[in-house]
């Protein structure tokens, strides 16, 4: 498994005769050959050896780490953002107010499209299918946004529509009143928080390997610890964590025993964190359609190609930004 989640609380990574392992006491969690090794993802206490870490930063293994919820909290990774040129450019862009609002507008029509492509793929269990012409006709709005307030005015009428009919399409043993971030106070809003996070995390990485600096984005304003153009390029993809939530939970593959209230909120159990971080593991493998390539592409890689395409944008290759479409 080419990405390690190391989940078991106070374990640590060790570097030991070409190989990874993963222990605690003396117990061997988990061990396998370190040239498979591209990340490490860590859950609350867990933690690396120097050694291991110094291997990472040589071979480029990102390190990633997360609260014991999944919340995205920092990474440890070797230097990328080289291009000093491309930086300066894109602080220049992000200043330029019509060049943010218009790429401002591609993420949110990205989302807003994708987030209506889901849902037509289930609209005979919607209980209101025509609804979803209301979702339609917000997100005619987005092109004729006046500024970025008017925007985020349209994506937050848009996100909580999306919400409310998303919701209708889950199991009943799973109630949802709309998403609340952190802590989540339900089961299905702590599966999307830490769905939202993983991808937030592999989002991450695709713009520090093009070169981007994560912090100056269009949509989202710049704020001290806060990846604004992680959270604008992350955008379009949410659908893809809400078809996989949807899914495990009406397979029945996450249910409400694999939850526990914690920290003021609800987090999964240990077999249920594994259970998810399987899912989500094949599903950023799982390949799909990506158009600019004509051709079947895994989702980490489009993640990737989607960041590289605003690296062009930024650098004046293009002129336009092209969110990543679903399949219809």
């Amino acid at each position: 498994m080419p990405v390690l989640y190391v989940t078991e609380q106070g374990a640590k990574v060790i570097k030991r005769e070409g190989r990874v392992q993963v222990r605690k006491n003396d117990q061997v969690l988990a061990d396998l050959p370190i040239t498979q090794l591209e990340q490490i993802v860590c859950f609350g206490s867990a933690h690396l050896t120097t050694p291991m870490m110094g291997h990472c930063l040589s071979e480029g293994i990102e390190v990633v780490f997360l609260s014991k919820r999944g919340r995205f909290k920092g990474k440890l990774t070797a230097d990328t953002g080289k291009d000093v040129r491309l930086r300066q450019r894109q602080y220049e862009k992000g200043a330029d107010l019509p060049f943010a609002l218009s790429t401002a507008k591609a993420f949110v029509e990205g989302k807003v499209r994708n987030g209506i492509i889901l849902l037509e793929r289930q609209r005979t269990k919607l209980p209101e299918a025509s609804r979803l012409n209301e979702l339609r006709l917000i997100h005619r709005q987005v092109p004729i946004a006046r500024d970025l307030d008017h925007l985020r005015g349209v994506e937050g009428n848009a996100a909580r529509l999306y919400y409310e009919l998303w919701g209708s399409l889950l199991p009943t043993a799973f109630p949802f009143a709309g998403r609340v971030h952190h802590p989540p106070p339900d089961p299905v809003n702590a599966l999307l928080s830490l769905g939202y996070s993983l991808l937030y995390n592999a989002m991450h990485g695709a713009v520090s390997a093009a070169g981007l600096d994560p912090y100056m984005g269009c949509y989202h304003q710049p704020k001290h610890g806060h990846a604004a153009l992680v959270s604008d390029l992350m955008e379009e993809f949410r659908p893809v964590v809400d078809g996989l939530v949807l899914g495990l939970l009406n397979r029945h593959e996450i249910r409400p025993e694999h939850f526990q209230l914690a920290d003021g909120g609800v987090r999964l159990t240990k077999e249920g964190l594994a259970n998810f971080l399987t899912r989500w593991d094949e599903r950023i493998r799982q390949t799909v359609w990506y158009a600019p390539l004509k051709g079947q592409f895994p989702y980490r890689q489009v993640f990737h190609e989607q960041a590289r395409q605003f690296a062009r944008l930024v650098r004046g290759r293009i002129k336009t930004y092209t969110p990543f479409a679903l399949p219809e």
